[in-house]
């Protein structure tokens, strides 16, 4: 598992927050293979995933588990703390 945790919030996202998308493109983007030979492996056609790295389309869910797995990421939900009143 690398030191990257990806994140993701039910709350509206603001400028400090990235989406998960986002931050799963920087790391497709870091990794050591290319994105189609990504898609070769997880058995996405390499047309939807340069969609997706250009920001044009978004992923199913399964298909982001499988990239998180292949690229040894945990995708998990951040708590964050309610503001007192």
């Amino acid at each position: 598992m690398t030191d990257m945790q990806l994140y993701y919030r039910i709350q509206p996202m603001n400028s400090r927050h990235k989406k998960v998308s986002d931050q799963l493109r920087q790391e497709i983007e870091k990794a050591s293979i290319s994105q189609y030979e990504l898609a070769r492996r997880i058995g996405l056609d390499k047309s939807v995933m340069s969609r997706f790295m250009h920001a044009k389309s978004g992923l199913s869910v399964p298909k982001i588990d499988a990239i998180c797995e292949e690229l040894e990421l945990e995708l998990r939900r951040k708590r964050t703390q309610a503001k007192k009143a």
